[in-house]
């Protein structure tokens, strides 16, 4: 599915309210070893498997340009709510049946493979890898010997998420990258990384303010205070901002 081409839904429109955003409570996360160049992903204790030592092995069971994307990247980097899942992406096609066998010889469990996609779970881990042919905006770090993509990559992947797919997780990892970057960052950022000819703006603009079909989804275990009522209260507020950033010519 080409960026910002979702289906039309019908979207419900809140009044903006004003709010401070609340960073997340550092007292409760423990830094962690970073990228030795300083400034990569710290808050370890977002990510609840443990030894982390254990994933160091992973990285050479991937392609090699293979990075960690997802909602657990963006956890890592900010904070803000637990997340078990490690989802990878490269941008070059992969050999699936090198991947699946690779991680089944390392004790992995398959369950799915397909062109393109492989899921499987490796030492009690959900590990997905995913063709993502897009180019980063911005230079990898290294976590435990894994590439992580950086937070502008992060949040344009997660722009196109919330517009093909809603979960209430989606919309608390917004909110805690626009805390961090703002909407004018992000937008550039889907620029950069899909095109300006490729989006269509004003559905992504609208995806990222319709929360009905998130409604059933799980809230995941937020680690700054927030809950579902105050995410959306949150977004809507930041409507006037992410419109001008969004559709700006």
């Amino acid at each position: 599915m080409a960026p910002g081409a979702v289906p039309h839904r019908r979207h419900r429109r809140g009044g903006p309210r004003q709010r401070q955003p609340r960073p997340p409570d550092r007292r409760v996360l423990a830094p962690a070893p970073g990228d030795p160049r300083g400034g990569g992903p710290v808050f370890e204790e977002v990510f609840p498997h443990r030894p982390l030592e254990r994933l160091t092995p992973l990285a050479t069971l991937l392609p090699e340009g293979a990075y960690l994307g997802g909602g657990t990247a963006i956890a890592l980097w900010l904070g803000h709510r637990l997340s078990a899942d490690l989802d990878f992406f490269t941008e070059a096609p992969f050999d699936e049946p090198a991947v699946a066998r690779a991680l089944a010889e390392q004790g992995g469990s398959l369950l799915e493979t397909r062109p393109g996609t492989v899921h499987a779970v490796w030492e009690g881990i959900a590990v997905s890898l995913l063709a993502f042919p897009y180019p980063l905006v911005a230079g990898l770090t290294v976590w435990r010997g894994i590439r992580v993509a950086s937070l502008e990559d992060l949040a344009a992947m997660k722009v196109l998420a919330i517009s093909q797919r809603a979960e209430k997780k989606d919309f608390f990892d917004l909110v805690a990258l626009l805390d961090r970057l703002g909407a004018e960052a992000i937008a550039e950022a889907v620029r950069r990384k899909f095109g300006e000819a490729a989006v269509n703006r004003y559905h992504l603009l609208r995806s990222l303010l319709y929360f009905e079909d998130a409604e059933a989804s799980l809230t995941p275990k937020s680690l700054a205070g927030h809950d579902w009522e105050g995410v959306k209260r949150r977004l809507r507020s930041m409507e006037p901002a992410l419109s001008r950033a969004f559709l700006a010519p």
